[in-house]
Formats: structure tokens, C-alpha cells, sequence
């Protein structure tokens, strides 16, 4: 039987790596300062989406597909949006929502079927 100790250590190594693949502003500090990892809905953001690249991602016009994209390559594309200053649609969107929420929707539009786009 594994001795708690041990037991301990591996789960607080475990909460690290899964912390430090999540972008920074996904944990807060509570008043006891205890780091919490916050984990956002990625696919209830993500139906704010649809309204232009249809529902599931899956558009119907000249506006691109993104369900079934690399998960990286989304998240990639809305940090760019959010941080490049522009005042269209999509930098408008994307400066909504923190780092961790981009990075939610991402991961979720990338488990979605691939439209082909």
C-alpha cells in the first residue's frame, strides 16, 4: 500500500503539471491563499460562436468552419485576436473573454467533427 505521504506528494505534482499546461489567469488565490485551477466550460462559451460559424462550428457561408480545428491553432488565432487592437467582430470577441476561457472554447471546438475548412 502506497504510503500517504508519497501519495500526497504525486497528486500535488500532478495539480502542477496540469496547472502549468493551462494558461495563467485559469487560477485564482483564495482569501486563505490556497491557488485554485478554475476549469471553464468551454462548450457554453463556445455557442457564442455559432452565431457566425454556425452551429457546432460548422458554417454555412463565407465565414470559415472552426469545428474539428487544432485545438492549439484556435487558441492561437483568438490570443491574436484579443491582443492585436483592432475594433472588428472577432478582436471585439475575443478581448471578452480571459485567457483560460479562449483557451476552454479552443480545446472544446477542437473535439467537435472536422468541417473540411
Amino acid at each position: 500500500m502506497m504510503n500517504k505521504s508519497v501519495l500526497l506528494l504525486l497528486l500535488a505534482i500532478a495539480a502542477t503539471e496540469v496547472a502549468a499546461a493551462l494558461p495563467a489567469d485559469c487560477s485564482v488565490t483564495d482569501a486563505n491563499g490556497v491557488r485554485r485551477v478554475m476549469q471553464p466550460n468551454g462548450e457554453l462559451l463556445a455557442a457564442q460562436c455559432y452565431q457566425c460559424h454556425g452551429d457546432q462550428g460548422r458554417s454555412l457561408g463565407e465565414i470559415d468552419s472552426i469545428g474539428g480545428k487544432s485545438a492549439g491553432d484556435l487558441y492561437g488565432d483568438l490570443r491574436e485576436f484579443k491582443s492585436n487592437g483592432k475594433a472588428d467582430i472577432m478582436s471585439l470577441q475575443a478581448r471578452a473573454y480571459r485567457d483560460c476561457e479562449l483557451y476552454a472554447i479552443a480545446q472544446y471546438l477542437s473535439t467537435l467533427p472536422n468541417q473540411g475548412d
